[in-house]
């Protein structure tokens, strides 16, 4: 609908899994087992979002849909023991399920578009 007005510019950005700030993964899952430990997340820090849209409006791009999403795709293992890692909390349990069930959102439109390369790399060390 937001497309098809000629009133306005529009741009669509699909974000991934929100944090940062407040939003901090290692707090997730705080009482329940994570499902999928070996499925692969798709996140995006809070600064990129933000990045992301100054960058579009600054550049004039519109008319077009984007997926925002890190480029790194960690295992949900590592990724949710990390960050629990980092606020000091103790390692979270995981479902154990032989199912695999995943996707990985690929940013590679919105990274060549805007030439863009991300600020926060969801990877810690």
């Amino acid at each position: 609908m937001f497309r098809r007005n000629s009133n306005f510019k529009t741009k669509i950005i699909r974000f991934a899994g929100l944090y940062g700030g407040k939003r901090q993964p290692g707090n997730w899952f705080a009482e329940k087992e994570i499902p999928q430990p070996d499925g692969f997340v798709n996140m995006i820090h809070r600064d990129d979002c933000i990045t992301i849209i100054s960058q579009i409006i600054e550049k004039d791009v519109f008319g077009e849909t984007f997926n925002a999403c890190a480029d790194h795709h960690p295992t949900r293992k590592e990724f949710y023991t990390e960050a629990r890692k980092n606020l000091g909390k103790p390692e979270p349990k995981f479902k154990k399920e032989i199912d695999l069930k995943f996707k990985k959102i690929s940013p590679k439109k919105l990274m060549n578009t805007l030439n863009y390369e991300f600020i926060i790399i969801i990877y810690w060390n």
